[in-house]
């Protein structure tokens, strides 16, 4: 998981400073997380039970129309 708002600093300063910026090769560190551990992670910071609710692709898009049906 990498966070977007993580990456957006790195973004700006790139087109910020283009001189800087040329042939930088930046490296981005991440790691593989399974829903399962992220659920643990949470119950005991919300002290409440949480759940990995496994979804077929057609119980999800009830709630989560694709973009282009949202027009």
């Amino acid at each position: 998981m990498i966070a977007l708002r993580d990456l957006a600093f790195y973004v700006i300063w790139i087109f910020e400073n283009p001189t800087k910026s040329a042939g930088i090769d930046l490296k981005v560190s991440m790691e593989d997380v399974h829903w399962d551990d992220l659920v643990k992670a949470f119950m005991p910071v919300s002290g409440g039970k949480t759940d990995n609710l496994r979804l077929s692709q057609e119980q999800y898009f009830v709630f989560h129309p694709p973009h282009n049906e949202l027009r």
